[in-house]
C-alpha cells in the first residue's frame, strides 16, 4: 500500500513538520482497541501542546465495542487524561518512538487510574503501519 510504502522509504522529520491534527486524532480513533478491561463510557482526554487553543484539546469516548472522537468540552468525567505534544504523538503512534519511552523522558504526560494507564498502550494502540520497519537513514527520500 501507498501508506505502507510512506512509511518504510520517507524520512520521520518532514512528515511532522506540520501535522495534521484532525487526521491523526481520527486515525487514533479508528485503531483504538475497546478492551474488556474498560468501563463504558472511558473516557481519554488529549491535551496537544504545540497546536493552537481550538486544535488542542479532543475526546475519545469509549462505549461498549465503539470508540467516537470529540472536539468539544462536553463535561465528560475523564479516565485518562494524555498531555503532548502533536510532533510526538505522531511520532509514538507511527513507531516511530517508543510510548513507554516517551513516558519516562516526560514528553508524554499519562494520568489517571493505574489500572487503565498501564494498559494504555494496548487500548491506544499505533497506526496500522507502525509495525513497518524504517529503510536505513540514507536510503530513505
Amino acid at each position: 500500500s501507498m501508506a505502507g510504502w510512506g512509511q518504510e522509504w520517507l524520512k520521520v522529520e518532514p512528515s511532522v513538520e506540520e501535522v495534521d491534527v484532525g487526521l491523526l486524532m481520527w486515525d487514533i480513533r479508528r485503531n483504538t482497541k475497546p478492551l474488556l478491561e474498560l468501563p463504558t463510557p472511558f473516557i481519554v482526554q488529549f491535551y496537544l501542546t504545540d497546536v493552537p487553543e481550538n486544535k488542542s484539546q479532543h475526546w475519545l469516548v469509549f462505549e461498549d465495542d465503539k470508540v467516537d472522537l470529540c472536539h468539544i468540552d462536553h463535561g465528560f468525567d475523564v479516565d485518562v487524561y494524555i498531555e503532548v505534544s502533536a510532533i510526538k504523538l505522531t511520532k509514538v503512534w507511527m513507531g516511530w518512538e517508543d510510548f513507554s519511552s516517551a513516558i519516562t523522558s516526560g514528553e508524554l504526560a499519562l494520568r489517571g487510574d493505574k489500572k487503565y494507564t498501564d494498559i494504555a498502550v494496548q487500548w491506544l494502540g499505533h497506526s496500522r503501519v507502525a509495525g513497518i520497519s524504517k529503510q536505513p537513514e540514507k536510503s530513505r527520500l
